[in-house]
């Protein structure tokens, strides 16, 4: 799977409805595809950052924007949206319980839920220091709050989606694995492995994780090794789940 085709998953799982809501929108991946799919249907992107909102905007004009924490009650009446979607936005918050209340409350009856998101322990890459590339992923997972822009994270949210909507007001339906597979570094560090490397150095930084900046500058290195001799393989699990509305 493309790094691109959970967002196309998430709009299939979707499916009609007169007006669905992104909430977490970022820059709009899920929505671009929605879009895309169903058009004339009424789209809104909720989302904590102005800046994501402006880009997302200038991208999809047809989308409205709210800019909303989302800690907060949701800007919406009851019973009034017909689908909800959502990827990688539960483990930024403290007390994501009462964000999937908040979906139950606003959905209509019997409205559709889609939650996506990566299982950030199960990333895999391959190196020839099978330990070295542990410790750097763990970091990664681990990252401390203060350094993120969110409030909270959670590594393994992607496992824990489907027993946060069974204690919910929603009624779980389906639940599905999405692995992310990219055997190329270029597009790997694009997607992802940048991220890792700048995030376990701003760890080091601070006397936190479990790899040293040198040992970054090591890994970074065999990662290049690794795609030269042919052996580089990159991947990641997204879990979706879909639920109901009473």
């Amino acid at each position: 799977m493309s790094a691109t085709a959970v967002h196309e998953r998430i709009a299939a799982l979707a499916g009609a409805g007169q007006h669905i809501v992104d909430l977490g929108a970022g820059r709009g991946a899920t929505l671009a595809v929605l879009a895309r799919t169903h058009p004339g249907t009424t789209l809104t992107a909720v989302d904590k950052s102005a800046r994501s909102l402006a880009k997302l905007a200038a991208d999809l004009p047809s989308v409205h924007v709210i800019e909303h924490d989302l800690a907060e009650p949701l800007p919406v009446t009851d019973n009034e949206i017909d689908v909800v979607v959502s990827h990688n936005m539960l483990e930024c918050l403290r007390q994501p319980d009462r964000l999937l209340a908040e979906i139950a409350r606003v959905l209509k009856p019997h409205g559709t839920v889609v939650l996506g998101h990566t299982d950030f322990e199960t990333l895999v890459v391959v190196t020839a220091d099978r330990d070295l590339t542990r410790r750097v992923l763990l970091t990664y997972a681990e990252l401390a709050v203060p350094y993120r822009t969110m409030a909270a994270t959670d590594a393994r949210m992607g496992r824990r989606l489907a027993g946060l909507v069974r204690r919910s007001p929603l009624t779980l339906t389906t639940v599905e694995a999405h692995t992310t597979v990219l055997p190329d570094l270029a597009a790997a560090s694009a997607h992802r492995l940048d991220e890792v490397a700048e995030s376990a150095r701003r760890s080091a930084a601070r006397g936190l994780g479990h790899v040293t900046d040198a040992e970054v500058d090591t890994w970074v290195r065999q990662l290049r090794d690794a795609e030269n001799d042919g052996d580089f393989l990159f991947a990641e699990t997204d879990f979706l789940v879909v639920g109901t509305a009473p």
